[in-house]
């Protein structure tokens, strides 16, 4: 599902933005002069806004998928075997 998820991101961002540099999408979104010039980009603050907040979750996707996989992972007070408070050393765990 979080897949199909970002590839639907990737999907909206294509459709709205064709290679445009991140600094020249950050100056629309500042109002800079000359930024949206040239490149077919509305200068509507509902398209800047919906196109920055695609670009947010484009670049917090990997740091969300690494807080969800540790969430994921049992502590060693779950883990069988082992008493609480407890956790094996990193290289030291014995296969099951």
């Amino acid at each position: 599902m979080a897949v199909e998820k970002e590839l639907d991101l990737v999907q909206k961002l294509r459709n709205s933005l064709h290679l445009v540099h991140e600094d020249v999408l950050m100056g629309a979104a500042r109002g800079e002069d000359g930024a949206c010039q040239g490149l077919g980009i509305a200068r509507e603050t509902e398209t800047l806004s919906t196109l920055l907040e695609i670009h947010e979750q484009i670049c917090r996707a990997p740091e969300k998928l690494e807080e969800r996989r540790l969430a994921g992972l049992p502590s060693a007070e779950d883990q069988a075997g082992l008493p609480p408070g407890n956790r094996p050393a990193q290289g030291t765990e014995q296969p099951p």
